[in-house]
């Protein structure tokens, strides 16, 4: 993963409402379990409501920002939360969670293969009567008729990053046949010792229809599938900004 931690944090935040639906998803669980964790945005929010946390990503550097923020956080909520550098499409950990997320349109970082093995680890990693949790966009953006690839960068913000000004701007290619979305995020950096600099990384969606992700979860085991349209079990429509999905274990005979 060859993109800069620190900037790829500058602008990705997460949803709007996303922490509060992971909490309140939480409720009642001891052990949660995040794939794709990040700088730790949303597993230490976890922690401090007093859930033992695990969170996993692969970028060693996303990591290293989540241990840096972790000591931040009370002494209990510190014991309480843990990170680890592993492929969440491969993922082997002890014990069994109460919850498993997948937040913030990390399941169309994976491939349709990875996909595959990352849901059916996350089942594996289930209590039985446990739940299963992601959040992503709604693919049927690219087939609107309104859409359109970018032919050059758009500007997204401006803002200013340990005393430098920076301009960020955006790019999305698409391919419909591959189901494949490139964004590319420029940082154009104004002032300070970079100034002058242009920085740029891609990020690759392997996208797909939430059906196909219904159809997935099904196949991998899971029942009891809810898809929502929002973080408070709104109905999905085409107006939806997000896509929300639980799925359970089977229930044990």
């Amino acid at each position: 993963m060859d993109f800069s931690a620190e900037l790829y944090c500058l602008l990705h935040r997460g949803s709007s409402g996303d922490l509060e639906y992971y909490q309140r998803l939480c409720q009642g669980a001891d052990r949660v379990l995040e794939l794709g964790c990040g700088d730790g945005r949303v597993a230490q929010s976890l922690a401090e409501a007093g859930h033992r946390v695990l969170g996993v990503d692969l970028h060693p550097g996303m990591i290293e920002r989540a241990e840096a923020s972790k000591r931040s956080l009370t002494a209990s909520a510190r014991d309480r939360l843990d990170y680890r550098v592993a492929d969440i499409s491969q993922l082997e950990v002890e014990g069994l969670f109460d919850r498993v997320v997948l937040p913030f349109t990390t399941v169309f970082c994976l491939s349709a293969t990875e996909k595959r093995s990352c849901l059916e680890s996350a089942l594996r990693h289930l209590r039985p009567g446990g739940l299963f949790a992601l959040d992503t966009y709604d693919a049927q953006i690219f087939l609107d008729e309104d859409w359109g690839d970018d032919d050059d960068f758009v500007p997204m913000t401006m803002l200013t990053h340990e005393g430098a000004e920076l301009t960020i701007f955006e790019r999305t290619r698409t391919n419909l046949a591959e189901q494949i979305a490139d964004v590319t995020y420029g940082h154009q950096i104004h002032s300070g010792p970079k100034a002058g600099e242009w920085i740029e990384y891609t990020i690759r969606h392997h996208y797909c229809s939430n059906g196909a992700l219904y159809a997935l979860l099904k196949d991998v085991g899971f029942g009891d599938i809810e898809v929502f349209g929002g973080f408070d079990k709104e109905p999905l429509t085409g107006d939806s900004e997000r896509v929300v999905i639980t799925a359970r274990p089977p229930e044990q005979p």
